[in-house]
């Protein structure tokens, strides 16, 4: 288990606590992704999926769900979480390569996972969530101006964010014939990436 996968198996129960205010706003990015795209739906994987607050919003309009984390705390307080939904967990790394076919997902997506990689680490993930996606890859990301509270916390975590985002418009561009950037609110923006097999 690598050092970033060990931080979040560590402090799992600390993310469950938010899990409820995350629901509220992945709600409102499902409903925002629905009303823009008339694909956004189907298949759906969830790459990183945490606390499965995403899971969640996603399940409840519908969309087939499956998710993975490398993190084995995180399965488990998912797993408590959605209890009652319908949705598919499994650990499993990204960057490790994911255990399902070519093409398997209409949409592959993951949400505050790709900062706290290094570059080379996004490049796989990249990759792999592309091998997996028939329509769209989406990333849910801090904005370039985050609050001061998550610039704290993005310090303490130690993980790549202040050099991502200033990457990560050129490393879209080379893996991705095109993506659309969405700013959902102050705090969050939204990389909606095609892959090569759109037509």
């Amino acid at each position: 288990m690598d050092a970033h996968v060990k931080l979040f198996h560590r402090i799992a129960p600390l993310y469950g606590l938010f899990y409820r205010y995350q629901l509220r706003q992945y709600r409102r990015f499902v409903s925002t992704m629905q009303e823009r795209y008339d694909d956004f739906r189907g298949h759906v994987l969830d790459v990183g999926f945490g606390t499965g607050a995403l899971m969640r919003a996603l399940a409840e309009e519908g969309f087939e769900v499956y998710g993975v984390d490398a993190a084995p705390n995180m399965v488990k307080t998912a797993e408590k979480k959605l209890r009652n939904h319908k949705v598919t967990t499994r650990e499993a790394n990204v960057l490790k390569g994911l255990p399902f076919d070519s093409d398997s997902f209409d949409v592959v997506l993951s949400s505050y996972v790709l900062h706290g990689l290094p570059k080379e680490g996004r490049a796989k993930m990249y990759e792999e969530m592309k091998r997996l996606s028939r329509n769209y890859v989406v990333f849910y990301e801090h904005s370039f101006k985050p609050s001061l509270p998550i610039r704290i916390a993005e310090k303490l975590e130690g993980g790549e964010y202040f050099a991502f985002k200033d990457d990560v418009a050129e490393e879209l561009y080379r893996h991705f014939p095109c993506f659309e950037s969405h700013k959902l609110s102050k705090n969050v923006v939204v990389y909606l990436c095609q892959v090569e097999n759109t037509p």
